[in-house]
Protein backbone atom coordinates (compact mmCIF):
# COMPACT_ATOMS: atom_id res chain seq x y z
CA UNK A 1 0.00 0.00 0.00
CA UNK A 2 1.40 3.20 -0.79
CA UNK A 3 1.83 6.10 1.60
CA UNK A 4 -0.61 9.04 1.24
CA UNK A 5 -0.11 12.82 2.33
CA UNK A 6 -3.42 13.79 3.88
CA UNK A 7 -2.05 17.51 4.49
CA UNK A 8 -2.77 19.62 2.04
CA UNK A 9 -0.42 22.38 1.93
CA UNK A 10 2.11 19.18 2.33
CA UNK A 11 0.42 17.60 -0.86
CA UNK A 12 1.13 21.00 -2.74
CA UNK A 13 4.66 21.66 -1.50
CA UNK A 14 6.25 18.69 -2.61
CA UNK A 15 5.22 18.24 -6.27
CA UNK A 16 5.43 22.20 -6.59
CA UNK A 17 7.40 24.15 -4.61
CA UNK A 18 10.52 22.03 -3.32
CA UNK A 19 11.05 20.87 -7.30
CA UNK A 20 11.67 24.33 -8.11
CA UNK A 21 13.66 25.47 -4.79
CA UNK A 22 16.68 26.54 -6.34
CA UNK A 23 14.66 28.43 -8.93
CA UNK A 24 12.92 30.36 -6.27
CA UNK A 25 16.06 30.97 -3.95
CA UNK A 26 18.08 32.11 -7.40
CA UNK A 27 15.27 34.90 -8.08
CA UNK A 28 13.49 33.11 -11.04
CA UNK A 29 10.03 32.61 -9.11
CA UNK A 30 8.61 33.05 -12.41
CA UNK A 31 9.55 30.13 -14.41
CA UNK A 32 8.13 27.87 -10.95
CA UNK A 33 4.98 30.17 -11.25
CA UNK A 34 4.75 29.45 -15.16
CA UNK A 35 5.00 25.45 -14.32
CA UNK A 36 2.31 25.33 -11.25
CA UNK A 37 0.00 27.23 -13.76
CA UNK A 38 -0.40 24.92 -16.17
CA UNK A 39 -1.11 21.85 -13.91
CA UNK A 40 -2.37 23.34 -10.38
CA UNK A 41 -5.81 22.95 -11.18
CA UNK A 42 -5.14 18.98 -12.65
CA UNK A 43 -3.11 18.05 -10.36
CA UNK A 44 -3.87 20.08 -7.03
CA UNK A 45 -7.10 21.52 -6.46
CA UNK A 46 -9.29 18.97 -8.17
CA UNK A 47 -7.84 16.41 -5.95
CA UNK A 48 -8.38 18.07 -3.14
CA UNK A 49 -12.29 19.71 -4.19
CA UNK A 50 -12.60 15.62 -4.24
CA UNK A 51 -11.63 15.20 -0.79
CA UNK A 52 -13.64 18.21 0.18
CA UNK A 53 -16.83 16.51 -1.54
CA UNK A 54 -16.42 13.53 0.06
CA UNK A 55 -16.87 15.13 3.53
CA UNK A 56 -19.19 16.68 2.66
CA UNK A 57 -21.55 13.77 1.61
CA UNK A 58 -21.87 13.16 5.58
CA UNK A 59 -23.11 16.55 6.10
CA UNK A 60 -25.71 15.64 3.40
CA UNK A 61 -26.29 11.99 4.64
CA UNK A 62 -26.96 13.29 8.52
CA UNK A 63 -29.41 16.36 6.98
CA UNK A 64 -31.46 13.67 5.23
CA UNK A 65 -30.36 15.33 1.55
CA UNK A 66 -29.08 11.98 0.71
CA UNK A 67 -31.55 9.39 2.66
CA UNK A 68 -29.54 6.33 3.41
CA UNK A 69 -26.94 5.42 6.20
CA UNK A 70 -24.10 5.59 4.83
CA UNK A 71 -21.63 2.86 5.79
CA UNK A 72 -18.90 2.19 3.56
CA UNK A 73 -16.80 4.82 1.27
CA UNK A 74 -14.88 4.52 -1.43
CA UNK A 75 -14.04 5.49 -5.28
CA UNK A 76 -14.19 2.82 -7.86
CA UNK A 77 -11.79 2.90 -10.58
CA UNK A 78 -11.59 0.38 -14.38
CA UNK A 79 -8.56 0.86 -16.27
CA UNK A 80 -11.35 0.61 -19.11
CA UNK A 81 -14.04 2.78 -17.89
CA UNK A 82 -12.38 5.60 -16.01
CA UNK A 83 -13.62 5.99 -12.46
CA UNK A 84 -16.24 7.48 -10.20
CA UNK A 85 -14.85 9.62 -7.67
CA UNK A 86 -17.11 8.90 -5.04
CA UNK A 87 -19.24 5.28 -3.71
CA UNK A 88 -20.90 5.09 -0.54
CA UNK A 89 -22.49 2.07 0.45
CA UNK A 90 -25.31 1.53 2.79
CA UNK A 91 -25.88 -2.18 3.09
CA UNK A 92 -28.65 -1.57 5.62
CA UNK A 93 -30.62 0.44 3.49
CA UNK A 94 -29.03 -1.81 0.45
CA UNK A 95 -28.30 1.69 -1.13
CA UNK A 96 -25.32 2.95 -3.33
CA UNK A 97 -24.10 6.77 -3.68
CA UNK A 98 -22.32 7.34 -6.82
CA UNK A 99 -20.83 10.82 -7.05
CA UNK A 100 -18.50 13.04 -9.17
CA UNK A 101 -16.76 16.45 -8.29
CA UNK A 102 -16.33 18.65 -11.15
CA UNK A 103 -13.53 21.64 -10.64
CA UNK A 104 -14.51 23.17 -14.19
CA UNK A 105 -15.52 26.90 -15.14
CA UNK A 106 -18.78 26.18 -16.92
CA UNK A 107 -21.72 24.77 -15.66
CA UNK A 108 -22.54 20.66 -15.64
CA UNK A 109 -24.92 19.06 -17.91
CA UNK A 110 -26.86 16.22 -18.46
CA UNK A 111 -23.75 14.63 -20.09
CA UNK A 112 -21.97 14.48 -16.28
CA UNK A 113 -24.90 12.58 -14.76
CA UNK A 114 -25.43 10.08 -18.34
CA UNK A 115 -21.94 9.07 -18.04
CA UNK A 116 -22.20 8.58 -14.06
CA UNK A 117 -25.37 6.42 -14.64
CA UNK A 118 -23.56 4.25 -17.13
CA UNK A 119 -20.36 3.74 -15.19
CA UNK A 120 -22.82 2.59 -12.08
CA UNK A 121 -24.24 -0.09 -14.15
CA UNK A 122 -21.14 -1.78 -14.16
CA UNK A 123 -20.09 -1.46 -10.25
CA UNK A 124 -21.11 -4.42 -8.66
CA UNK A 125 -22.69 -4.11 -4.82
CA UNK A 126 -25.65 -5.46 -3.63
CA UNK A 127 -28.98 -6.56 -5.09
CA UNK A 128 -30.09 -6.09 -8.21
CA UNK A 129 -32.74 -3.83 -7.21
CA UNK A 130 -30.27 -1.36 -4.90
CA UNK A 131 -31.61 1.55 -4.57
CA UNK A 132 -29.12 4.14 -6.40
CA UNK A 133 -28.34 7.75 -5.82
CA UNK A 134 -26.01 10.04 -7.96
CA UNK A 135 -24.79 13.14 -6.41
CA UNK A 136 -22.92 15.68 -8.30
CA UNK A 137 -20.57 18.58 -7.48
CA UNK A 138 -19.55 21.53 -9.27
CA UNK A 139 -18.32 25.01 -8.47
CA UNK A 140 -19.50 26.36 -11.49
CA UNK A 141 -23.52 25.14 -11.07
CA UNK A 142 -25.47 23.15 -13.54
CA UNK A 143 -26.99 23.57 -16.59
CA UNK A 144 -31.02 24.19 -16.97
CA UNK A 145 -31.53 20.81 -18.29
CA UNK A 146 -29.94 18.97 -15.51
CA UNK A 147 -31.47 20.67 -12.72
CA UNK A 148 -35.05 19.73 -14.74
CA UNK A 149 -33.86 16.11 -14.62
CA UNK A 150 -32.50 16.71 -10.66
CA UNK A 151 -36.29 18.25 -10.12
CA UNK A 152 -38.15 15.23 -11.30
CA UNK A 153 -35.59 12.95 -9.93
CA UNK A 154 -35.64 12.37 -6.08
CA UNK A 155 -32.46 10.55 -6.81
CA UNK A 156 -30.33 12.77 -8.64
CA UNK A 157 -28.85 15.87 -5.81
CA UNK A 158 -27.05 18.46 -7.55
CA UNK A 159 -24.78 20.73 -4.87
CA UNK A 160 -22.40 23.87 -5.16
Amino acid sequence: MAAVIADNFLQFWFPFVQPGLSYLESGHGELVLDRLKKSFIDRHVAYVYEDVCRAQLWDLSAQGVVPVFLEKVGRWWDARDGEIDIVRLSEVDNAIVLGECKFKNSPLGVDVLTDLEEKSRRVKWGDPDRQEYFVLFSISGFSDALHQVADQRSNVILTE
